[in-house]
Parts: structure tokens; sequence; C-alpha cells
């Protein structure tokens, strides 16, 4: 009797119960690691697969820009802000197909270009209302052969807390 009741809440909502999907966001987020202070801006799409009501597994591209606090750029004056253009796996999986708003986590993984190659890793839980997502996330961005002012070049680590808003550009219709 309760699958019958998901069932047909995923009907009356017309909730893709398989299909690509597309998803475009964008957020900031504060580092907390001790002496490197910066803000990081970020933007993605991503496109993906619904295998049923609740996984979704695709790729996207993104582009990071971490601009560095006054404070940093007085101790650290040869090194710049930075950007990176990260490529990921997505996988999203959604805990209330069908409802007009519904929990999610997300989990993008893959590799930072560039310039600065690196490991790239975000883990996210959200709310999606009706064709809008709102994520927290913990952002984990390794950097390797950052070039100062000087030429020197050394590897990096940055951990960011941040905050996307997106939407959800394909296969879900709502009936309103």
């Amino acid at each position: 009797l309760e699958k019958d009741k998901s069932i047909e809440a995923t009907k009356k909502l017309d909730y893709p119960k398989k299909g690509f999907r597309l998803f475009v966001d964008a957020g900031f987020g504060f580092s907390y690691d001790d002496g490197n202070d910066f803000i990081q801006f970020m933007s993605s799409g991503i496109m993906g697969y619904q295998f049923g009501p609740m996984l979704l597994v695709g790729g996207g591209i993104g582009l990071n820009s971490y601009v560095r606090d006054k404070k940093f750029k007085e101790a650290h004056p040869d090194v710049s802000n930075q950007m990176t253009m990260p490529i990921f796996v997505y996988t999203r999986y959604d805990w209330l197909p069908g409802e007009k708003a519904s929990l999610f986590i997300d989990l993008r993984i893959g590799k930072s270009t560039k310039g600065e190659d690196g490991l790239y890793l975000a883990i996210a839980e959200g709310v999606r209302y009706k064709h809008f997502n709102f994520t927290i996330e913990y952002n984990f961005q390794s950097h390797k052969n950052i070039a100062n002012i000087s030429g020197e070049t050394y590897n990096k680590n940055y951990n960011t807390i941040s905050t996307r808003v997106g939407i959800d550009i394909g296969a879900r219709k709502i009936k309103r």
C-alpha cells in the first residue's frame, strides 16, 4: 500500500523515472584553513541520466575562482588569486521523488584543469524545491605545481564550506 502511494505521487508530479537531466548552478564558499584565507566563487553545468526516481549519475564541468583576502595578500605578496576548471563525475540521490520538495545528497569527484592539476571533491546536502536546488557543501581542491611571481612552484590543498543555488533544466515537469 505504501509503495502504491509513492508510485502514485511519482505519476502525479510527472517525475522522471528515467531520462537525461541538465543542471546549472552557482555559489560561493569560505576557506577554513589557518593562514590561507580566501573566498571561493564557483559555477558548474551538469548533464546526467536518471536511472530511477532516486538515482542520477552524470558528469560536469565547473569554473572555480579563489580570491585571497587582504591579510593573506599582505603576508604572501608573491601568491596570486587562482582559477580552476574541474571536470567531474556527478552522483545524486533524492529521498522523496515525486514531491515538490525533496532532500538530496550529491557527490562530485574529478580532476581540476587550467594550469593547477589536482583532485577535486565536493560532497553536498541539499533541498530541491520544484526546479530549484539549494545546497551546503564541503569542497576539497588540491593544486599541484602552483607558480608564484618568483617562478617557484609548490603544492597546496584548499578546503571550503560553500553554498550553491541551481536550477534543474531537464526532465522534471511538476503540475501545479
